[in-house]
């Protein structure tokens, strides 16, 4: 029975040395864009494998989400692997067997996950995460480790970082305060409407905006933020992760909320950010109703026109069709009547130039404070034929969201 042992261990022993003695890889690997280092393959075009770290993934679209090399130490947080395989069918419809080896700063293994890619499966994406709580990590270099058939055919570093806490930066200056708008220039990125008490109303936000003013100061560490919006009664209603990775450009953070009478109650609310767990900074606003008034009250005509005489101030070419040319325009005058009517009350208007599909494609809102003796506004836009195309356009009043006069006028082709 010894001699059978002895036997069956030494043809075990020669099998292992014929079947796997032999590598089919390079042994100096290359590295990738992302750091990883690829044990290539010896055959043209057979499986190989790419790493990216990173902490979790959309589940939408499967995109990862603060993706780097350094993560923090944090209460639920993990550390997610996707690895990418190569020429996933080289082998054609072969069982195809991977392990993944998470390795510590003392070069112990961690955690092995065994992945068994069978040859109805198409999938060509391997995961694998661990925990990095503080109670089971401890800050150094991490390695993961990509294993076909036990040939190491990748592996990559990334770093744990303490645990972050805000005392250790008390003495510098990283962040601005939050500012509160109604919107935003989509050109110039300039934020309107500053303030901290907003109209509830139709289509209306309360856009939030927080500058970071030195990324660099926090060296390879990502910060991971949190807006957390405060209702009425100090009830949480909405909240947005931010994930800056360390080499990130950006220097400014936003989340914003809808105003809609449906979802939300005139009232005191807050908005408080976390960086991590901690809340660095918090700032209340407030939201007023919605402005009531009977749209009758006011009537309004609008009338189009190319130009105005500098001289004269007389309206030029005025009617409803014109011609597409550089740097032509056509503006609009609009002439209220009977404002008289409305009361002790500010109003808020907005133009809004629709074009041949049915879609906004500029507005312009304008509001007068009460008692405010305007009679006219204007508006206008560029006819371009780098802007506009030929069609059927309309220029819309409203009066907050109640539509209060329309002008409907066509752009034709220059010929």
């Amino acid at each position: 029975m010894t001699n059978l042992k002895t036997i069956s261990l030494s043809l075990l022993t020669l099998l292992f040395a014929l079947g796997f003695g032999c590598t089919s890889r390079i042994e100096i690997p290359v590295t990738d864009e992302n750091s990883t280092l690829i044990y290539l393959p010896k055959k043209v075009n057979d499986i190989s494998a790419k790493i990216i770290f990173c902490r979790k993934t959309d589940k939408k679209t499967g995109d990862p989400i603060g993706a780097g090399s350094a993560f923090t130490i944090m209460e639920d947080g993990r550390v997610q692997a996707i690895v990418d395989i190569e020429n996933r069918f080289a082998k054609g419809n072969r069982e195809l067997m991977f392990h993944l080896d998470w390795i510590d700063p003392h070069g112990k293994s961690i955690y092995l996950k065994r992945i068994i890619r069978l040859p109805d499966d198409s999938s060509s994406v391997l995961k694998s995460s661990i925990s990095i709580v503080p109670e089971t990590r401890e800050p150094g270099e991490y390695t993961l480790q990509v294993y076909y058939f036990r040939e190491l055919i990748a592996e990559k570093k990334f770093e744990l970082l303490p645990k972050f806490q805000i005392s250790d930066y008390a003495e510098k200056e990283f962040f601005s305060q939050l500012v509160f708008c109604s919107k935003v220039d989509k050109k110039s990125g300039e934020r309107i409407g500053v303030d901290s008490i907003f109209t509830i109303g139709e289509k209306e936000k309360v856009r939030a905006y927080f500058d970071l003013i030195n990324h660099s100061e926090f060296g390879n560490r990502e910060l991971l933020f949190h807006f957390d919006w405060i209702g009425l009664n100090d009830s949480s209603f909405y909240k947005k992760q931010i994930d800056l990775a360390s080499d990130d450009t950006s220097y400014t953070i936003a989340s914003a909320i809808t105003i809609s009478p449906e979802k939300r109650q005139p009232g005191e609310y807050a908005l408080r950010l976390y960086l991590f767990n901690e809340l660095i900074t918090e700032k209340n606003f407030e939201l007023i109703p919605e402005p009531k008034v009977i749209p009758l009250q006011v009537k309004a005509s609008i009338i189009l026109y190319r130009k105005l005489d500098k001289k004269t101030g007389e309206r030029i070419d005025e009617g409803t069709v014109f011609t597409l040319k550089n740097k032509r325009k056509v503006r609009a005058f609009v002439n209220f009547e009977s404002l008289s009517n409305v009361g002790e009350q500010g109003l808020e208007f907005r133009l809004e130039w629709i074009g041949p599909d049915g879609k906004s494609f500029y507005e312009k809102k304008i509001v007068l404070a009460p008692g405010d003796l305007t009679s006219a506004i204007n508006s206008s836009i560029s006819i371009s034929p780098d802007k506009r195309q030929a069609g059927e356009y309309s220029l819309r009043l409203f009066l907050f969201n109640d539509l209060i006069a329309e002008k409907k006028f066509e752009l034709h082709p220059e010929s």
